[in-house]
């Protein structure tokens, strides 16, 4: 059904039933043309050899040569395509026929040779060249084309000698030739045959050309054009439409590749503005991380120097030696604050490989915990207990990481609440799935829908740029996963994130 409303199927059927019409319309034309062309060169050829009968026996007429004039009209009813040659006088007698058994009948005024003439009172003196031939039919259904010649009272016949007439006497008599049509129509009936079948094979190979033209020029660029805003709109940016053509549609087709380079561009720009976001916000957090350590070792330092300096006992350099491996734990605690740190803002963005997802949700959870146990909260991860491979991109899924639990962590109370990490994999179907619980206050109904657009938060403007979760999309997109969300006013957020397992494929 999606075929038969596509635009290639109306303007196929637009210009098929246009093409038909105007297919029947130029041969009923050309065979009515041809037909009726056929005929009136039949008529000429007709009166031509009409005269040319009146002429041979214009002589034995004026001399009165019965005999041989019998003789003339006897050989030419002979010959292939003529029925009948008669020759009658003004009474309607006929004086002489290539049927012997036709001879002195007298024919009726309102015979089909006479009627023109003598259709009102009185004889017409002539008679018009279109009222000359008549169309019969013979026994055997054929069609015969009759021919009247008038036999005129010319000068000569008024003056010879045989049988003179008065000059004021027009007509004399008639000359009537039959000729067969059998050879005309089927001829007419062959050419009609041979063009209906050549117009067939046409009708039949002209649309199937058009329609392959159609997929070809428009059916297919437009497929095209139709599945890279589908693509697009599952945020697939890298696809490009394969339209070489120099027309319309390769022009459209180019615009439309330069535009999803110009949104790749632009998005790339909006994930490196919210990493940077997000990494101002953690080096906030480590600053106040790393000022508690280094307050701790300055005190323990401070002291060690003040004991020593009033007491070098013995015990006074054990308890220096344990004030240096507090301080060097600390030491150590810092300087895994600050790797996390440097890992996160190093990493690599685009750049895809084989990565084990729970070492990097680990790595992210190191980043953070710190920043959980200020305010209070826990952060639990349950993850699969085998390594779970997936072919990503480590930066931009850890990014998505860091914003989904930053933004879990900030909508804890104060009195502290939960994040959980789970990571499964999906066998049913093919995907390794990340699940983000928090017991926060929730989002609003009203901004579940838009919740991944851009510059859709539920934080104060000083605090969210809206961007976040748009990142998040972004990256999942890319990835060919899905996300949902799940979430309920003061009773927690939900979400999911189903990645497909390419070694599964």
């Amino acid at each position: 059904m999606q075929w038969f409303r596509s635009l290639g199927f109306r303007v196929f059927l637009a210009f098929s039933g246009l093409f038909f019409a105007f297919f029947a319309i130029t041969i009923y034309v050309f065979l009515s043309s041809y037909s009726t062309q056929l005929e009136k060169n039949v008529i000429h050829h007709a009166t031509q050899v009409s005269d040319l009968i009146k002429r041979s026996t214009r002589y034995s007429m004026l001399k009165n040569h019965r005999e041989d004039l019998g003789n003339i009209i006897d050989n030419i009813g002979r010959e292939e395509g003529i029925e009948g040659v008669w020759i009658f006088n003004k009474e309607g007698e006929i004086q002489f026929a290539s049927r012997p058994a036709d001879l002195h009948r007298i024919l009726d005024k309102k015979a089909e040779q006479c009627v023109f003439c003598h259709r009102t009172e009185g004889a017409k003196g002539t008679i018009p060249v279109e009222n000359r031939y008549r169309y019969l039919t013979a026994e055997d259904g054929t069609r015969m084309l009759g021919m009247i010649n008038p036999i005129e009272n010319e000068s000569s016949c008024a003056n010879a000698e045989c049988h003179a007439h008065p000059p004021e006497e027009e007509l004399l008599g008639l000359m009537d030739i039959q000729m067969s049509l059998r050879e005309v129509d089927q001829s007419v009936a062959d050419t009609r045959w041979k063009i209906l079948v050549i117009s067939g094979f046409l009708v039949l190979l002209t649309p199937l050309v058009f329609w392959a033209l159609v997929r070809r020029v428009l059916h297919k660029p437009i497929s095209k054009l139709i599945e890279g805003t589908r693509q697009v709109a599952n945020m697939n940016l890298d696809h490009k439409i394969d339209v070489a053509s120099k027309d319309e549609i390769g022009d459209l087709a180019l615009a439309f590749n330069t535009m999803t380079e110009n949104l790749k561009n632009a998005q790339q720009q909006m994930i490196l503005r919210e990493k940077l976001a997000s990494l101002g916000k953690m080096s906030a957090m480590v600053a106040h991380q790393l000022n508690n350590p280094m307050s701790g070792m300055l005190t323990y330092a401070k002291l060690s120097r003040r004991n020593l300096e009033r007491n070098p006992s013995s015990e006074t350099i054990r308890d220096t030696l344990e004030n240096l491996n507090v301080m060097g734990e600390e030491a150590r605690r810092c300087g895994v604050i600050v790797n996390n740190l440097l890992n996160f803002s190093r990493t690599a963005m685009g750049k895809k490989g084989r990565w084990d997802l729970n070492a990097i949700v680990r790595r992210t959870a190191d980043l953070l915990r710190h920043n959980f146990e200020v305010k209070n909260a826990k952060l639990d991860l349950d993850l699969a207990d085998k390594e779970l491979l997936l072919e990503c991109d480590q930066g931009a899924l850890q990014q998505l990481l860091v914003e989904i639990m930053v933004n879990a962590m900030e909508s804890l109370d104060a009195a502290g609440g939960r994040v959980t990490i789970r990571t499964r994999e999906v066998a049913a179907s093919g995907t390794i799935r990340i699940e983000i619980e928090d017991t926060g206050k929730g989002i609003p109904e009203d901004l579940l829908s838009s919740i991944f657009e851009p510059f859709v938060t539920t934080k104060e403007a000083e605090r969210g740029t809206g961007l976040g979760l748009a990142v998040v999309y972004g990256v999942v997109q890319d990835h060919d996963g899905t996300i949902s969300v799940d979430s309920r006013m003061d009773a927690g957020t939900l979400f999911t994130i189903d990645l497909p397992d390419r070694k599964a494929e």
